[in-house]
């Protein structure tokens, strides 16, 4: 090897030395540069994220509240559509227990303190538990109590009240009025004056 190749040798290897090193570290720097930017396009990413969860979870309680608001409203009206279904199927009941019972309330006299019951019906009824009342006091018909085909019974204070009580069953002269019941006590006549 001549010594100008030597010489050429000992100046061009440095330099591609130096070349080469400043190329990996131009890379080098490249990549950190890079690395450094995705690190803040994620650290704005996971901001975004965490605002965005922030806003969802806000929305959500909101959701909620709205859904427990809702139900409790809806159960309220549940409540309420129940309550007038049981008075519907109740005011059914007395009709339909009007409109099957064959025994009426016939003259009532305060004076006396009696009161018919008449049948419209062409069979004997049995009227056992059967009750009479004024709202206050009441006179149950005892067991083998019979009315007969179109007949009437007459109760008076001597039967229902024999002692007079105001507690029991007692007719007011001046205004008052008689219900009677059924044995299951479905309401089946009244009448007042």
């Amino acid at each position: 090897m001549t010594s100008r190749t030597k010489l050429l040798l000992a100046l061009i290897v440095p330099v591609l030395v130096l070349v080469a090193s400043s190329y990996v570290l131009l890379r080098q720097a490249q990549i950190a540069s890079t690395a450094a930017r995705d690190y803040e396009t994620a650290k704005e990413r996971i901001t975004e994220l965490e605002t965005e969860k922030a806003t969802l979870t806000e929305t959500l309680d909101g959701l909620m509240i709205e859904l427990a608001d809702s139900q409790a409203t809806e159960l309220e009206q549940a409540g309420l559509l129940q309550d007038c279904q049981s008075e519907l199927n109740q005011l059914k009941r007395e009709r339909d227990s009007v409109a099957r019972c064959v025994l009426s309330i016939g003259e009532v006299d305060p004076v006396l303190d009696c009161i018919e019951i008449v049948s419209r019906s062409r069979e004997s009824i049995d009227i056992s538990g059967w009750t009479v009342s004024d709202g206050e006091g009441e006179y149950v018909f005892p067991a083998g109590t019979m009315i007969e085909p179109f007949g009437v019974v007459q109760v008076c204070a001597d039967v229902y009240n024999p002692a007079r009580s105001q507690d029991g069953l007692f007719l007011l002269q001046d205004g008052d009025q008689v219900f009677l019941h059924d044995a299951e006590g479905d309401l089946c006549a009244q009448t007042e004056w």
